[in-house]
């Protein structure tokens, strides 16, 4: 731990202690460290002394302790956060051109340099890089807006405390800022009282794309552009390598609150934001640049661009007439009157247009001998920033589950007297009569068809997401994403969303099949060369430019298949879909459907994109940014900035060493890498498959009261009525085990088929060591589960398990002592995390007040199973802030 971070931390302790026995019940503090000390203790005589104490607390006591402890690592996570940006900005100051930062776009330029690389084959390298992270509402932050806004402030404030020095004044004002956050922190419900709207969800994403997101871009763009000139002597213009793209407001997939009304209202609200940016950033350019013309010559173009017409109603007469001698004030108040317009109406201003008045004012700099001007006013910044968000900020993705669109498919083919029974025809019929019934309707020309009588409301409500589509198109085709197809199973479910477009006379979107179990991943490249043989559905790639996109599902194949089998899946299935799109002549993308924890493809984003096949790399890349991942990554510019910096390392380095003969897998290591996957997936699957196994966990975990924590509009369930196994999304079924303090769907199934395989032939073990040195998927594989394991606490998660009744807790505790145990043996290791002591001891330090959490919830578990419902009802809601407190313990959800 760092002087600085020990200082904070300090500090941080004494501020919520002054709080709590200020605001608090009394004895407050030396409740939280008796409670503390005792489960100190635990570690070496087991937690029964502090469980009985637990047990005979008051409801009242444990909602106070509850708070106390959350507040406390809420505050610990803020100064952890700071700790980072220390860190980052030292390493800034000490690069060098020969020794730069490690992870930057200027590490990569420089290797690619040392490699030998020509400048022209970087600047190609550079045109193929498509990084796209994709905002979602996946409900995996438990925190309400309010506590993140005050949490974010504490954290400026301890930046804000580097930067004062030794001003004793100034130290006292930002500590007393503290205080008073840290009050406001203790006297604020932890939970929300309702459960989030999707308009709330659509405000919240925003909230992060207008602030730091905003500001992160075009400091990538600048620091490519940066490395360029360094390393090769010339400063080109850099592409917009980073978009973003949003699910808030189109993920329609088993939430039936995101209906064709709040759809059209994300696309409008996206507008309006990006609108204001722009306005905020061209007020500041006008406050900049008072050229005058009595000063300087007014470059033609800029004089014959100004159009008085457009200089009406928003700009007062006086205002034109006191800017008549400063043209470029006068020409970025045009610029703004027509921003103002084009909220109303699209036509009067586009992003086209806008770009072209920016690159006009750079332009004109530039000729005014100026040009040092364009990057020192910010106009470099906003340039970048209208070619990257355009005038929607972040491109729309729609998403549906395939049997909604057979469902609709039916009823349509049906009322058109196509086929009166569509859901009941095998695949090769399905895509025979869509064939013909997509020639139908596209004979009848581009428009809508009528609507006919007798639909459902699920059919009316689909056709009114594409009528939306199709109004977006008109006004801004650059604000729609793609059009994304949940458990596509067959080639008749993407021919039914094209059908579905062209009754509804929509616009053309790229259509991407979601592969999301392990029998679909299997099957997924025979399925995607059917597709692109199919010649209606080759047509429409045909149309996008031979382009097809690919989203592989991570958490659904964990659930499924578990952790190593899903790995492995989704690492082959990369390069047998590559391989396929390469046989067809088509440009593909994949879309990294990941989540938070490693047991929803969670971990490092940088690490995971130099584990891909290079086979499978095009230069392209999409992946899910959702819930605590959001706030963690973009809370903070400087943070934001680093995470995409990272991302653009990792793909500059992945892309030069791409291609369809590259290779990084070990000789042989398929067949053996295939024997370990199937293994621990039947290990897994032996575990879930149990009869005991549904009962018990519904009995020990919190997943009841996980399904109903107010936290986003989406069910945890697909499905209506009771939630089962099948039913239970992959998000509280991941948080559950993550609150419990098992972890199981991070390394599960690992023990057994890694200690198995060494046990067969004295070589594994060797062969095994060897992978985790030299295969970047490995060891990936190896560290991302040590990582969960390490934060597992076993001794902890046997209590939920008080009950007993079965042996699933001996199961477990046997398959985790195997994985240890083989990891060990293949990193070299003492202990886990012995490589990475940073993460080793932050765990070390946490695991004491998250234990008093777990013992909390355990109690708090027991009384509800045992109480009624009056009784039940006065304990949920200190059931939800436990689950608040060990979510923020943990640093994650599901």
């Amino acid at each position: 731990m760092s002087d600085e971070l020990h200082r904070d931390l300090g500090m941080l302790s004494a501020i919520l202690t002054s709080v709590l026995d200020r605001l608090g019940p009394p004895g407050q503090t030396q409740a939280v460290e008796g409670m503390l000390e005792l489960c100190r203790r635990g570690e070496t005589i087991g937690f029964g002394e502090a469980r009985e104490q637990v047990a005979a607390l008051d409801l009242e006591s444990i909602r106070e302790l509850i708070k106390s402890i959350t507040l406390r690592f809420h505050l610990r996570n803020q100064a952890e956060k700071v700790a980072i940006l220390r860190i980052n900005r030292r390493r800034q100051r000490e690069a060098t051109e020969f020794q730069p930062r490690r992870e930057s776009v200027a590490e990569a330029i420089s290797q690619l340099k040392a490699r030998g690389v020509a400048v022209g084959a970087v600047r190609r390298i550079l045109d193929r890089l498509d990084i796209q992270p994709t905002l979602t509402a996946h409900p995996t932050e438990s925190r309400r807006r309010t506590l993140l806004r005050k949490q974010r402030a504490i954290t400026e404030r301890l930046i804000e405390l580097d930067e004062v020095g030794p001003d004793v004044a100034a130290r006292r004002r930002v500590e007393e800022e503290i205080h008073q956050l840290v009050m406001l922190l203790y006297v604020t419900d932890e939970v929300r009282s309702e459960r989030l709207g999707v308009l709330e969800e659509i405000e919240g994403s925003l909230y992060f794309l207008t602030e730091s997101i905003w500001s992160a871009v075009p400091r990538i763009l600048h620091d490519v552009g940066l490395a360029m000139e360094q390393y090769f002597g010339e400063r080109p213009l850099v592409p917009p390598l980073v978009r973003y793209r949003t699910w808030v407001g189109g993920d329609r997939d088993g939430n039936p609150l995101v209906s064709a009304g709040m759809t059209r209202e994300s696309l409008r609200l996206h507008r309006r934001a990006a609108l204001g940016r722009y306005d905020d950033k061209l007020a500041d350019l006008m406050r900049l640049l008072s050229l005058s013309n009595r000063r300087v010559r007014t470059p033609p173009a800029l004089a014959a661009s100004v159009v008085p017409g457009r200089l009406t109603g928003w700009v007062a007469e006086e205002s034109v007439l006191r800017l008549r001698h400063e043209p470029f004030r006068l020409k970025i108040l045009e610029m703004r009157s027509r921003l103002v317009a084009a909220e109303e109406d699209p036509s009067a201003y586009s992003a086209a247009a806008f770009l072209k008045d920016l690159t006009l004012l750079a332009e004109s700099l530039v000729a005014l001998n100026l040009g040092e001007i364009v990057r020192a006013s910010g106009l470099a910044d906003v340039m970048a920033q209208a070619r990257i968000f355009g005038f929607h900020f972040a491109a729309l993705d729609i998403r549906q589950h395939s049997a909604v669109h057979e469902q609709v498919v039916g009823e349509l083919l049906s009322a058109m007297q196509v086929c009166p029974d569509y859901a009941s025809l095998e695949e090769s019929e399905r895509s025979g009569v869509l064939a013909s019934a997509i020639e139908q309707v596209s004979a009848c020309g581009s428009g809508p068809m009528p609507t006919p009588d007798g639909l459902s409301e699920t059919s009316l409500d689909l056709l009114g997401v594409f009528e939306v589509l199709r109004e977006a198109a008109r006004q801004d085709v650059g604000a729609l994403g793609s059009y994304i197809i949940s458990m596509a199973h067959g080639v008749s479910d993407v021919l039914e969303v094209l059908f579905l477009m062209r009754v509804a006379g929509a616009p053309v979107m790229d259509i991407v099949p979601l592969f999301e179990t392990i029998d679909d991943l299997t099957a997924s490249a025979d399925l995607l060369a059917a597709m692109l043989i199919d010649p209606v559905y080759r047509a429409h790639v045909e149309s996008r430019g031979r382009f097809q996109e690919i989203m592989l599902g991570y958490s659904d194949s964990n659930k499924d298949g578990g952790y190593v089998m899903s790995s492995w899946l989704l690492h082959t299935a990369q390069s047998r879909l590559a391989r396929v799109c390469r046989e067809h002549g088509v440009e593909f993308r994949f879309f990294h459907g990941r989540g938070g924890t490693v047991g929803r493809g969670g971990g490092r984003s940088n690490r995971a994109i130099l584990a891909t096949p290079p086979d499978s790399r095009s230069g392209r890349i999409r992946m899910t940014e959702q819930g605590e991942v959001i706030s963690f990554r973009y809370t903070l510019a400087d943070i934001a900035h680093r995470h995409l910096e990272q991302l653009t390392h990792a793909m500059i380095l992945a892309e030069s060493e791409s291609g369809p003969v590259a290779t990084a897998r070990p000789v042989a290591s398929e067949p053996l890498m295939d024997r370990l996957g199937r293994r621990a997936m039947e290990v897994y699957r032996e575990l879930i498959d149990d009869p005991a196994f549904w009962t018990w966990f519904v009995e020990v975990s919190p997943i009841a009261q996980i399904s109903a924590l107010p936290i986003a509009s989406r069910p945890v369930s697909r499905a209506s009525g009771a939630v089962h196994f099948e039913n239970l999304r992959a998000i509280p079924w991941v948080f559950s085990w993550t609150q419990m303090r098992f972890n199981v769907p991070g390394w599960y199934g690992l023990g057994s088929a890694l200690s198995e395989i060494i046990a067969e032939r004295e070589e594994h073990a060797s062969t095994l060591a060897k992978w985790y040195q030299e295969w970047e998927f490995f060891r990936t594989l190896i560290d991302n589960a040590q990582q969960e394991m390490a934060r597992a606490r076993l001794p902890i998660a046997q209590c939920y398990d008080a009950a007993g009744g079965t042996s699933l807790f001996d199961r477990i505790s046997g398959e985790f002592d195997r994985a240890r145990e083989a990891i060990l043996q293949i990193t070299g290791q003492h202990a886990l995390l012995d490589n990475n002591r940073v993460i080793q001891r932050s765990i070390e330090e946490r695991n004491g007040a998250t234990d008093v959490l777990n013992l909390l919830q355990v109690e708090l578990l027991r009384r509800f199973r045992e109480g009624d419902e009056l009784q039940r009802a006065t304990l949920r809601p200190v059931l939800f802030a436990s689950i608040n407190g060990i979510a923020a313990a943990m640093q994650s959800t599901g």
